[in-house]
């Protein structure tokens, strides 16, 4: 490679040697301009500012703030010579080496011309150089601007190791500085603009191009940080897995759906591997995988998906043949136990209205029960009684609901029978001690007998369709119709049949079910 030695003595030069100003014409300018700058025979002219380009391949983009040196300029003047080459691209302009602040400087001051040394022997190469090694030394670039100007310099085939001896870096500090200038748009204005570190630069240019998109998303966020760690921890994952990887790309597998469990058709479970076995994985499956194999990543897992064989395939059909009857049959299963419930709810309905029409007659519609009617209630309440402590159970394979009101839901059902109409605006509350007067007014036309019957009807009805599905076998309905029965209401075919349980029906069938 090609360097210059001339730029160092030019840097340490105390004073300005007198010029004179310079000709207008362009000849005149090139015969100042033609003098030799190696040794001892360089010299200054002034050159007026209109003709001084600033480099193309300057790496410092901004000049920063010029107010200090532009007051001193206009104070003093240039006390320090601009290192110009010629312009290959215009004859009559100069292209700055060394000095673009100085240069913005004075036109800033008002001047009009500069003194600069103009240099003919200067390469390519030794320009960038030039230009690095000055903005390094007098002012401080930025991590980016430094990345460009070795990107540059490498580029135009200069080596690192060249790179960081023309430079004083470190060969680390210059690869380091490389990574910098390949990274994108918004993470090279974030370096600018200090809004991550030089650490945290190195780390996003550290990772692949398709894991950064995420990490440049979460610049200026809380979430970088976490962002960088997640993208790591996924290159570590796939560095891991890469053997496992490369085996079936190399047969033609095809990759599915990330992190679906069901296995595609045709085809069952041949592998699954975390990413830590992902080694020993690539060689039990190395010479097996070919292109009609199939895989996918499962939450840190590799399933590896293999074709069926013959017989499997053959059972799979036999499999999927059978589980059709099974869903068939189901089917037709659901469908009647519908249509019996269906049965049932009529049922229960009917029979439900039914019974209400001739409580309600008995409680509302006459002045008391019978002698008979009476005795026939208090046998029912004595003996339900006398049963209380399997109340609400089942109890060998037979339901015994309660037979009085227990619960919540009784006293208001019990509100209901003794037909109180409550306010618009009542809003009931855990314990309803707001409807015992209104309960009381509403009983006090009531025999004793009549209450306890309202009571009673409140506790058991309604009879619901889940009742009926299993007829006698609830205790509680059975007796309940039979004090009905003694009380003078007429039992239908339907409801006595409903009433009988089956000759074949096992007892210890059912021993759970919905209350009555």
């Amino acid at each position: 490679m090609t360097t210059t030695t001339t730029a160092k003595p030019r840097r340490g030069r105390a004073s300005v040697p007198e010029v004179a100003a310079p000709a207008s014409s362009s000849s005149a300018l090139d015969a100042l301009t033609a003098q030799p700058t190696a040794g001892g025979d360089s010299h200054a002219v002034l050159v007026p500012l209109e003709r001084l380009r600033p480099h193309p391949h300057n790496p410092r983009k901004n000049l920063g703030d010029l107010t200090e040196l532009t007051t001193s300029i206009r104070a003093h003047g240039v006390r320090q010579n601009l290192l110009v080459v010629p312009d290959p691209d215009d004859r009559d302009a100069f292209r700055i080496v060394i000095g673009h602040r100085r240069a913005a400087a004075s036109r800033d001051a008002g001047l009009t011309a500069v003194p600069v040394v103009v240099d003919h022997g200067l390469d390519e190469i030794s320009q960038r150089e030039l230009m690095l090694v000055e903005n390094l030394q007098r002012v401080d670039l930025t991590p980016v601007e430094e990345a460009d100007g070795y990107q540059d310099l490498l580029d135009l085939g200069v080596d690192v190791a060249t790179i960081a001896a023309h430079t004083g870096r470190s060969e680390t500090t210059v690869r380091s500085r490389l990574r910098l200038a390949a990274l994108p748009g918004k993470a090279r204005d974030a370096i600018h603009a200090r809004d991550i570190t030089l650490e945290d630069a190195a780390a996003l240019s550290a990772l692949p191009p398709d894991r950064q998109e995420p990490v440049l998303k979460a610049i200026g966020t809380p979430n970088f940080a976490y962002e960088v760690r997640k993208a790591r921890e996924a290159v570590a994952l796939e560095e891991e897995v890469a053997p496992l990887l490369k085996v079936l790309a190399d047969a033609g597998a095809t990759e599915l759906p990330k992190n679906e469990w069901q296995s595609p058709e045709g085809a069952v479970v041949h592998l699954r591997a975390h990413a830590s076995r992902a080694t020993g994985a690539a060689e039990d499956l190395a010479g097996k995988v070919d292109a009609g194999w199939t895989w996918r990543w499962y939450w840190g897992e590799i399933i590896v998906y293999r074709p069926f064989t013959l017989e499997e395939a053959q059972e799979q059909a036999e499999a999927a043949e059978r589980r059709a009857t099974v869903d068939a049959e189901w089917k037709e299963a659901q469908a009647r136990a519908a249509q019996a419930r269906a049965v049932r709810t009529e049922f229960a309905t009917v029979t439900a209205a039914t019974r209400r029409e001739f409580l309600e007659h008995l409680i509302h519609d006459r002045k008391a029960l019978t002698k008979d009617q009476t005795a026939a209630l208090l046998d029912y309440v004595a003996t339900a009684a006398a049963e209380h402590p399997w109340d609400g159970t089942y109890h060998k394979g037979a339901f015994r609901g309660y037979p009085f009101p227990t619960e919540t839901s009784d006293a208001d059902a019990f509100v209901d029978w003794l037909r109180i109409k409550l306010p618009d605006d009542y809003r009931p509350s855990y314990h309803r001690d707001e409807l015992l007067p209104i309960v009381a007014a509403a009983a006090a036309d009531l025999s004793a007998p009549q209450r306890l019957l309202a009571a009673l009807a409140a506790a058991v009805e309604p009879i619901g369709e889940d009742t009926w599905r299993y007829g006698g076998r609830s205790v509680t309905t059975a007796r309940w119709y039979a004090l009905l029965e003694q009380l003078g209401y007429v039992v239908s075919d339907a409801e006595r049949a409903a009433l009988v349980v089956p000759l074949d029906d096992d007892e210890d069938a059912d021993e759970s079910g919905e209350d009555d």
